[in-house]
């Protein structure tokens, strides 16, 4: 067995990955139908994180930092089983275990695939990333197309998600990935490319998602320029202001269309304002509009946390706010840096830093542009909209991206 999953762990990592659109489709069907909390895509990527962690012990026993690592986990998770026990109820505990999870599943997941890219020669193909993310495409125009998709919004906005769950998941999946669809590809290709990818990000409904496309397109745009001998960038340049003028043509017909378009409508009616540029006459106005009312979220949270005790402070705050008071939240932050801090408390977020630093420490990066574009637009989407690092279903691929970008040690 030993054997078999030293020579095949490429594969079997490929097929995980592949397997992650259908897997998400079956958590959505789980949530909106069978209406279950406890899914059959967290069961599956925990216990595929579980016997990561168990191969690699068994196959590197004397790694003191892996050791480590695990000693400073299970001493984590037991205080804050303990503190959540003594502070809230038994009853919450599975609530904030299944939480804990989701948010100490990227951090573990990286630092046990790094180990394993030490003592294997592993590396996900750029075919395999394309045909995830056919598949992801796939799911989501078909249900648009058989009218069989979920809806995105729940508040009088517009967006479907396909066969998902989550809108700032699938959104998140798709424009951190881009970059590796994009980049390298000739011109001509792109656009047929470009094509579905368009009307699956404006269909999304989401702010974020078209902020990521324009930020791609852009810099491929600049590195296709760059590369184009003097004569040919002249010949560019004197088409520049036609070629765009027939874009914002193009856009201002199919624009108003969009879920996105009429996202942004929606959203300036509810805030009962004409224009745009009223939004920035009121921090209330653009804490509602641009931050989605995250940044009101912040302050009740930092306050709730300035309020905790001083295990809570170490341990974190947990998955249910304020319990046993009238003010009892469940709802996070949704900017990742800040529901870590929170959520973790020091203890938690030493933890999820060390494995980072761990990391960084053991092993050599290869620099490419799309592979540093993916983690950056990663960074910013976790920032501002979340569910990059404390959600599974996408933080398995900033970890991907991260082991393409490692060089390979030598065995052991």
């Amino acid at each position: 067995m030993k054997d078999y999953l030293e020579k095949n762990m490429t594969k079997i990592l490929s097929l995980f990955l592949v397997l992650q659109p259908i897997i998400d489709c079956f958590t959505a069907f789980s949530m909106n139908v069978l209406h279950q909390d406890i899914t059959f895509g967290i069961i599956l990527r925990v216990f595929f994180l579980g016997m990561l962690i168990l191969y690699n012990l068994i196959t590197t026993p004397k790694n003191k930092k892996n050791l480590f690592i695990i000693f400073l986990t299970a001493i984590y998770i037991s205080l804050f089983s303990l503190n959540i026990y003594l502070t809230k109820d038994s009853a919450c505990l599975f609530y904030e275990l299944k939480n804990l999870a989701r948010y100490l599943y990227f951090p573990l997941l990286l630092w046990n695939l790094y180990q394993l890219k030490k003592t294997h020669s592993i590396e996900i193909s750029k075919k395999t990333i394309f045909i995830t993310y056919g598949i992801y495409l796939a799911f989501l125009i078909i249900p648009m197309l058989t009218n069989t998709d979920f809806s995105g919004y729940y508040e009088g906005k517009v967006g479907s998600i396909g066969w998902f769950h989550s809108s700032n998941e699938i959104g998140a999946i798709f424009s951190l990935l881009l970059p590796l669809i994009v980049f390298g590809q000739p011109l001509k290709k792109l656009l047929l490319y470009l094509i579905p990818i368009a009307i699956v990000f404006f269909s999304l409904g989401s702010k974020i998602t078209i902020l990521s496309l324009l930020i791609v397109l852009f810099i491929y745009a600049l590195i296709q320029f760059k590369n184009q001998s003097i004569k040919r960038k002249k010949q560019i340049l004197s088409m520049f202001i036609p070629a765009t003028l027939v874009i914002l043509i193009a856009l201002s017909f199919l624009l108003p269309k969009t879920a996105f378009y009429k996202n942004i409508q929606i959203h300036l009616d509810f805030l009962e304002v004409d224009s745009i540029t009223d939004i920035f006459t009121d921090k209330k106005l653009v804490d509602h509009f641009i931050f989605s009312s995250r940044l009101t979220f912040l302050k009740n949270t930092s306050t709730a946390y300035k309020e905790a005790t001083i295990p809570t402070k170490i341990l974190g705050l947990g998955f249910i706010e304020n319990y046993g008071t009238d003010k009892v939240n469940l709802k996070t932050i949704e900017m990742d840096p800040m529901d870590i801090f929170f959520r973790l408390g020091i203890f938690g977020s030493f933890l999820f830093v060390t494995l980072l630093l761990f990391t960084k420490e053991e092993l050599k990066k290869k620099k490419n542009s799309e592979s540093i574009l993916a983690i950056a637009l990663s960074l910013f989407i976790a920032s501002f909209a979340g569910h990059v690092f404390t959600s599974p279903a996408v933080s398995i691929y900033p970890c991907i991206i991260l082991l393409n970008m490692i060089k390979e040690e030598k065995r052991i």
